[in-house]
């Protein structure tokens, strides 16, 4: 079984402790003032986050972006990931190799 498969499971009670959620919102602030400081993307773009985990980074693309696409290794994650956001495109797949065309994405997140 894949590592991150057996994190998927225990994901959300090891970031559910006081210090984790600390952290997560530090990181979460961090990145949000980075993409709206330095990332201009067109209205009605497309927009792609790699390893995208159980979707934190997610959350915090642009408002602009009308069509957002998510690939994670992990069948698990992708399952949990996928009931958390409906209005995404989320699939299993390898950050290396995707299915999209080269110059297809308005913003590509990798955290």
């Amino acid at each position: 079984m894949n590592l991150w498969n057996i994190y998927a499971k225990t994901y959300e009670l090891l970031r559910s402790n006081p210090v984790s959620r600390i952290i997560l919102q530090a990181e979460d602030q961090a990145l949000k003032e980075l993409l709206e400081q330095r990332i201009h993307t067109p209205k009605q773009g497309q927009a792609l986050d790699l390893g995208t985990g159980r979707g934190n980074c997610i959350k915090l693309i642009p408002p602009d972006i009308i069509k957002l696409y998510a690939i994670d290794k992990s069948f698990e994650m992708v399952a949990l990931t996928s009931k958390k956001y409906k209005n995404v495109e989320i699939s299993v797949g390898d950050a290396r190799h995707t299915l999209f065309p080269n110059k297809s994405m308005d913003l590509i997140l990798c955290v």
